[in-house]
């Protein structure tokens, strides 16, 4: 079986055109164009045209996953597609292509330069990423996109390929349209998007007007919002030349100084992790860099948001790190064993073992004691990123194959980045002899081709798809008892009585459905791919928090795709713990409905339960009945008040 059949076996649309996708920018990145324009020509123009009839939503999904393959394959093709879709994701199609036109890679991996220094951009990739860029109308995508294209194009090795007056031309292309359309309508309505993009078109046809860069500073110095200002004064630094360093200096200063103004902790911690950058390589910025770490650890052991405190204490200690690894140890001292910051300080410590691995991971210290499973997995995927950005050497198999033996054991999860590092290793190190190449590369895509057949096998009977024959008369009926250890009989009947329906929405009603019951709603999406879900729940004995991240985290454990379109409406009584507002389960689509013995998440598991098939008066009567809940229109029942939670998708 080939990789484009394997492909196939995915039931999702999307998931087959962000594949299809990938497999053809990997064909480009290795110089054929002839697979990329085969892949585009026979898979995704297929594929695009298909879903065409399934639906704005999937027709627009299949589109924007695969338009940087379409871009490479053919422009003016590419962009016509995008007419229909929303101005903002357009941006992100054209922000997505700019990223693989100057790293060569594709957005799935990693890519850890920031600056993109190691980048390599030719002439005529440097004026599609242009084409690009002018075609952007949103602010923050424009100037991330103006970031990944200066930096790329100064990159020593793309310095021979784009010179000095190449690089003027090009500015001012740019800036022109900087001078046109920021800033934009819709967003931020000062200056500090266009600030910052000028600042990086003036790096890039070093510019020799000392004026022009004092002018900028004056208009920087007059951003209204503290913390945005801070953000322009850091962001345009770094662009200045070593010739205005006393003046890049007096910037840095200037954005330390005002934020302490900011009122937001939140918004400081990240102001001082972002002006800590790896761009501070001078001594006297390395101890500005220092300093705004350790503000920045002592506001975040202030955060009450506990999500937001993890995650800015992570990328302090990486940070901390980077600068200087004792740093890093003494940051650490900072948390103290108050009880109350004890999970703080278990998260840091945890940071600064991850980022050890790492170095002992890069010096090939592979006995190293403290080197665990998980942190070979997770360290692999920030290995990945440095080795796509030419700042690692690649390693030989018997080198890095000294790790295997401690990942077997793990679950894909957990090791896949460290897979994925394994095999772009070999991949580099080999190819570049055919001898070395044919030796090592066809075994290790033969075994990744098993493994992938095995999985979709395995995936195939964990869901019930194949190995089971039921009568086609018993799918028929219109009641189906299911007994204990039958879940898979009752997704089956589930399924077939989905095909015989018209309609693409389908109504759950279930009192007890919660985060964990969406395996279900995966099941019958990976089955049909064009359904949209709207669910009555009726339980109170949810979370407090949000439920909006509860249902999302819910289905990045279950699934590596973009979720269906899906609306959640919790009602239950205000104080009431126990008693459910309503107490059947039915799931409807069109004019037909089905009958549920038992909650969606017990069915075919533990008890003896039914599927009934329910008449077209039944469906419409049952609607009418459900219809004031799933519009929040009801608000009182049995004399008590109603309270709702929604979730949409």
């Amino acid at each position: 079986m080939s990789v484009i059949s394997i492909i196939n076996e995915s039931a999702s649309a999307i998931r087959r055109s962000i594949l299809y996708s990938d497999l053809a920018m990997r064909a480009y990145t290795y110089c054929r164009k002839d697979i990329l324009d085969k892949i585009c020509e026979q898979c995704l123009l297929p594929l695009i045209r298909a879903s065409e009839s399934e639906g704005s939503y999937i027709y627009h999904r299949v589109i924007e996953c695969s338009f940087v393959a379409l871009h490479l394959h053919n422009q003016s093709f590419a962009n016509n597609l995008l007419n229909p879709i929303e101005n903002d994701r357009q941006d992100d199609c054209r922000q997505e292509a700019v990223l693989f036109y100057v790293t060569g890679h594709t957005t799935h991996e990693p890519h850890d330069d920031n600056l993109l220094r190691n980048a390599k951009l030719t002439w005529q990739a440097a004026t599609t990423t242009v084409d690009l860029i002018l075609d952007i109308s949103t602010d923050s995508a424009m100037v991330a996109s103006i970031q990944y294209f200066v930096h790329s194009c100064l990159a020593r090795s793309s310095v021979n390929e784009i010179n000095a007056s190449q690089r003027v031309g090009l500015a001012g292309r740019v800036l022109e349209k900087i001078a046109r359309d920021l800033p934009d309508l819709k967003n931020i309505k000062h200056n500090g998007w266009k600030i910052i993009a000028k600042a990086l078109c003036f790096k890039l046809k070093d510019e020799s007007n000392s004026n022009a860069w004092k002018q900028l500073i004056v208009e920087a110095e007059a951003v209204p919002n503290t913390s945005d200002s801070v953000y322009v004064l850091s962001s345009i630094a770094p662009c200045f030349p070593s010739r205005l360093s006393a003046e890049k200096l007096a910037l840095m200063k200037e954005a330390e100084r005002r934020l302490a103004s900011i009122p937001s902790k939140v918004d400081r911690v990240r102001r001082s992790i972002s002006m800590s950058s790896d761009s501070f390589t001078a001594e006297t910025e390395n101890a500005i860099a220092k300093r705004l770490l350790i503000k920045a650890m002592k506001d975040s052991l202030l955060l009450r948001d506990s999500e937001a405190a993890t995650e800015s204490q992570r990328d302090i200690i990486d940070q901390a790190y980077q600068i200087d690894k004792d740093f890093a140890e003494d940051l650490i001292k900072q948390i103290d064993d108050d009880p109350a910051r004890s999970r703080a300080l278990r998260l840091a410590k945890d940071r600064l073992k991850t980022n050890r691995v790492k170095g002992a991971m890069l010096e090939k210290r592979y006995d190293d004691p403290g080197m665990n499973a998980r942190d070979i997995g997770a360290v692999g995927w920030q290995m990945l990123g440095g080795l796509n950005a030419n700042k690692q050497q690649a390693q030989r198999q018997e080198e890095i194959g000294q790790l295997m033996g401690r990942v077997l054991n793990t679950s894909i999860q957990q090791s896949l980045g460290f897979y994925w590092w394994y095999l772009r290793n070999i991949q580099i190190k080999y190819q570049h002899s055919a001898n070395q190449s044919k030796a090592v590369l066809p075994p290790v895509f033969e075994v990744t081709r098993l493994a992938a057949l095995l999985t979709i096998k395995l995936g195939k009977r964990i869901c019930g798809i194949s190995n089971i024959n039921l009568e086609k008369d018993n799918l028929d009926h219109d009641n189906l008892l299911i007994a204990s250890g039958s879940r898979e009989l009752a997704l089956t009947h589930i399924k077939s009585w989905l095909d015989q329906c018209d309609n693409k929405e389908v109504l759950l009603c279930d009192p007890y459905f919660k985060p964990l019951n969406l395996d279900f709603i995966k099941d019958l999406y990976f089955h049909k791919d064009v359904l949209s879900f709207v669910i009555l729940s009726c339980t109170s004995e949810i979370s407090s928090g949000d439920l909006d991240c509860e249902y999302s985290a819910a289905w990045a454990d279950i699934a590596h795709v973009e979720p269906p379109p899906l609306k959640i409406v919790h009602v239950y009584f205000d104080g009431v713990k126990s008693k459910s507002t309503i107490h059947d389960r039915w799931l409807l689509c069109g004019n037909s409905g089905l009958r549920i013995g038992t909650s969606i998440g017990t069915i075919g598991t533990s008890k003896l339960s039914e599927l009934s098939r329910l008449d077209e008066g039944e469906v419409m009567e049952i609607r009418k009945a459900l219809t004031p809940f799933l519009t929040l229109n009801e608000r009182w029942l049995e004399g008590r008040k109603l309270k709702y939670r929604v979730v949409q998708w």
